[in-house]
Formats: C-alpha cells, structure tokens, sequence
C-alpha cells in the first residue's frame, strides 16, 4: 500500500546558484514512483511566480550538436505531462524546494 500522508514531492538536494531568475538547481524525489529527477532547475520572477525546469538535453541530428541563432539547442526528455498535470507538478515541487530552502536557511 502506497503511503499518501506525506508529500508526494521532496527536494533532497539545493545547490544555490542566483543568475536572472534563476534560484538554484535541485533533485527531486517523486514518492509516489520511487523515482528521483536529478538537477531540475527552480527558477523566481517574485514572491508569486516560481517554476521548476526539467533536466534537458542538447538536441541531436544527424550525430550533430543542433544551433540556433549560434548557441546550443536544448530539448527536454520528459514531455508526457497533460495542462493539469504540469501545473499540479509544478505546485508541488515549488513547494518541496521553498521548504528545503527554508530548511537550508535554519541549519
């Protein structure tokens, strides 16, 4: 039986790095599937708007490093969240790395 009383997502690791609205770069551990995401970046506009990015990887054709306007072309292995489900991802792993920011801040 899968346990549902604890958070669904935790941040397991912050490494602070502040560059525009960039906040950092974290491991996420999705209880649920027993599956950690390893270097998610979060990301702050203001207090109300944060996002989490997902690893990404730069893209590949023909054996060849892809550019565009002179600069790597990244594309992200992970796509097969629907609207609601991106969203609710979102809430919670913002969530799971304010507390860990929180947690890093009182040590």
């Amino acid at each position: 039986m899968t346990d549902t009383t604890g958070p669904t997502i935790v941040c397991t690791r912050w490494r602070t790095i502040e560059r525009n609205t960039l906040r950092g770069f974290c491991d996420l551990y999705i209880a649920r599937m027993h599956m950690t995401i390893r270097d998610c970046s979060y990301h702050e506009k203001d207090a109300s708007t944060a996002w989490i990015g997902l690893p990404s990887k730069p893209k590949i054709r023909d054996g060849a490093v892809v550019s565009e306007n002179g600069k790597v072309a990244y594309e992200p292995p992970i796509v097969s969240f629907d609207e609601d489900m991106r969203e609710r991802f979102r809430e919670a792993a913002v969530a799971a790395v304010r507390a860990k920011i929180a947690e890093t801040a009182q040590a």
